[in-house]
């Protein structure tokens, strides 16, 4: 992994990417699930996952060509600097206690996600090299499996600790803030 310097930044943006995207996802189906608004086993839940996975299968050609077009650091740096504006939105919403913005900036979020992807794949091959190609991918894996695991257990006990016992959404959603 000595082609490029940079990887541990490369990976701390990944970490971070998907720490946040699998936070976001884990307090929307926590707070619906305190709302009562659908069940786990419900196919709510479901559609809620398939709505969050819709840009990644819209943009997918449209993200490939920006990630081919452009840098693809330049394209990780814009989309993440993109994201601190929609999870601001998010928590603006969330403190207002409106569902529906608060769901269009998650919506939004995963949009900027959805193009940050392929320049992340893209990028790793031009940090590590193809020699280390496999290399570097395992660690991609084991930081995106980290990031996952790390960031669903800390919103779920964090949700737990602090969420208010109410079914009303703009008090829950106030309540649970600090972890937005």
């Amino acid at each position: 992994m000595e082609k490029h310097q940079g990887s541990f930044a490369f990976y701390g943006v990944v970490f971070s990417q998907i720490a946040s995207t699998t936070a976001l996802v884990a307090l929307m189906e926590l707070v619906l699930n305190r709302l009562h608004l659908f069940e786990s086993s419900d196919s709510s839940f479901i559609v809620l996952h398939l709505l969050i996975l819709l840009p990644c299968v819209l943009l997918i050609t449209p993200a490939g060509y920006f990630s081919d077009k452009y840098p693809k650091e330049r394209v990780l740096r814009i989309t993440s600097l993109l994201m601190v504006p929609a999870v601001g939105v998010f928590g603006v919403a969330a403190y207002v206690g409106s569902m529906t913005f608060v769901f269009a900036a998650a919506a939004l979020f995963f949009v900027l996600q959805a193009i940050a992807s392929p320049a992340k794949s893209g990028y790793l091959k031009e940090l590590v090299g193809v020699r280390m190609l496999a290399n570097g991918a395992g660690r991609f894996t084991i930081v995106t499996f980290v990031s996952l695991l790390l960031s669903a257990a800390a919103t779920a006990v964090a949700f737990e600790q602090i969420a208010p016992q109410t079914l009303d959404f703009a008090h829950l959603m106030q309540g649970v803030l600090p972890i937005v």
